[in-house]
């Protein structure tokens, strides 16, 4: 018997005995019966209605949540810089979910829903992407393709990340494109890749070092000035290189540093089993936010060329182009150099005076390139005339001074002149 009829007979105390007659038993279990369908009817009927209310609010709720969470899917797609589509397997565009952001115009979305890739792009690139669509769904995982539009009287960079999504539409696999403006990436990229081959090929060496001074990098030239390898220096402590330094400039390279952050100068570079070379030397501090050191960078110039212009120059100014004896500039100072060193020592030299007669006939009768060797070898009978220590200079013409110093006896400055007759008595 049902649980509920049971509970019914039982509440309405429903007597089987003889005693009462079979009518009246009838009609009492016909009433029984129809009372507990009417009650349940009831509860049924409340219980429909409870779930219509709940229903209904499930409903709103859900409307609610979606809403919100539309909002909130949006809020997210509009803070992102990037345009996010999705597209099936045919290069139609399903939804937009983000137009990009504040480098390139806005995508209207109406424009894109429904239309295909190659009504968008030209036929190459629109063949392209569909080629990448298909790899990504195919092997589910990202493809990535790049290109060039222009917009706004400038070329932009444009890069297309595409993946696949897992789900279909109308039957159709699906992908989601993001679409990123890559130009100042590009530009970036084009700028470091200059740095990199000005830093490469520079005739300058450069060295960059860590805060703690380890070596970060160094190019070519750099290590070609030292005459070290690259495995040799690299995440080394750059003292490798101070000690190819004088050790009184590296103290002043240290000093500097610690007050300036900086250091230049002029300096050797002691080589191992290499020419010594003449630099220009600049090391300097780069500094954070904080103002505390984070990478050290040296440059250095071999000036040998400098070094070998720079002597020429003051040789050519010092000396006599023809002879190559000292010239009136240097003579005098050379002079001026012996007085002072003889009165600091207390001694005695000499100076002599010398021109040659009838020199200009020489000119005159045999032509300029004549005298001129005959000045030349002179100048040779001169020098080997007097002592290593003094000096023969060539005022001009045919006038030559000559600085004798440390001479003890008047005798000794007319024996030398005596010498320099006899040699000049021999033919040229």
């Amino acid at each position: 018997m049902h649980q509920l009829l049971k509970e019914q007979l039982t509440k309405t105390g429903l007597q089987t005995q003889s005693e009462v007659s079979e009518l009246e038993q009838l009609q009492a279990f016909i009433d029984v019966v129809n009372d507990t369908y009417n009650d349940d009817d009831e509860k049924r009927k409340a219980l429909q209605r409870a779930l219509e209310i709940s229903r209904n609010e499930t409903g709103k709720l859900y409307r609610r949540l979606a809403a919100s969470s539309r909002q909130n899917v949006n809020a997210i797609a509009g803070a992102i810089p990037d345009i996010i589509l999705l597209l099936d397997k045919e290069g139609t565009y399903l939804d937009v979910f983000s137009s990009g952001g504040l480098e390139d115009p806005p995508i209207n979305k109406e424009e894109y829903i429904n239309k295909n890739v190659r009504t968008i792009f030209s036929e190459a690139l629109a063949e392209e992407f569909l080629a990448a669509i298909d790899k990504a769904i195919e092997y589910k995982h990202l493809e990535v393709i790049e290109y060039e539009l222009g917009l706004a009287s400038r070329q932009s960079s444009y890069e297309i990340r595409i993946l696949p999504t897992g789900f279909k539409k109308q039957g159709l696999d699906t992908v989601v494109a993001i679409v990123r403006n890559v130009t100042q990436q590009k530009r970036a990229e084009g700028t470091l890749q200059t740095i990199n081959k000005v830093f490469e090929e520079s005739t300058e060496g450069i060295m960059i070092e860590d805060s703690e001074h380890k070596v970060v990098s160094v190019n070519a030239s750099f290590l070609q000035m030292i005459g070290l390898s690259a495995d040799e220096v690299h995440a080394e402590h750059s003292t490798f290189f101070m000690k190819l330094l004088d050790k009184g400039i590296v103290k002043a390279i240290y000093k500097s540093m610690e007050d300036h952050g900086r250091w230049q100068g002029e300096t050797t570079i002691y080589r191992r089993e290499c020419e010594d070379i003449p630099v220009w030397l600049t090391i300097n501090s780069v500094y954070d936010e904080d103002h505390q050191p984070v990478n050290f960078v040296t440059m250095v110039s071999n000036i040998s060329e400098i070094i070998q212009s720079r002597e020429k120059l003051e040789y050519t100014a010092t000396h006599d182009v023809l002879t190559g004896l000292p010239n009136r500039v240097l003579i005098f100072d050379r002079l001026a150099s012996a007085l002072k060193r003889s009165k600091r020592r207390k001694s005695a030299g000499g100076v002599l005076f010398l021109d040659l007669d009838n020199f200009k006939e020489i000119n005159d009768y045999l032509g300029h390139a004549y005298g001129d060797e005959l000045l030349k070898q002179s100048a040779q009978r001169l020098k080997k005339s007097v002592r290593a220590e003094d000096t023969v200079g060539r005022l001009g013409g045919d006038e030559f001074l000559i600085i004798l110093e440390d001479i003890t006896e008047i005798k000794n400055v007319k024996m030398i002149a005596q010498n320099i007759l006899r040699r000049f008595v021999e033919p040229f």
